[in-house]
């Protein structure tokens, strides 16, 4: 599977976060840091944002593995 570059990565990364109600706090690409705050109404939204974005990160971002 070949990796996504970084604004295919913002886009999922949005609609993931949008989905959930979620807010971007701080991207990083380089330190791969992303921070996200979740709605105060739903306190477990933010926990299922977390891990569909984890999910998806892991999917597409993960280096390609040499044959």
């Amino acid at each position: 599977m070949t990796s996504l570059d970084k604004l295919q990565v913002l886009q999922i990364v949005t609609k993931i976060c949008q989905k959930h109600r979620c807010s971007i706090q701080e991207i990083n690409f380089e330190n791969k840091i992303l921070k996200i705050d979740g709605p105060m109404d739903d306190p477990d939204a933010r926990t299922r944002c977390a891990k569909e974005l984890e999910e998806m990160l892991d999917l597409y971002c993960r280096p390609e593995e040499h044959v």
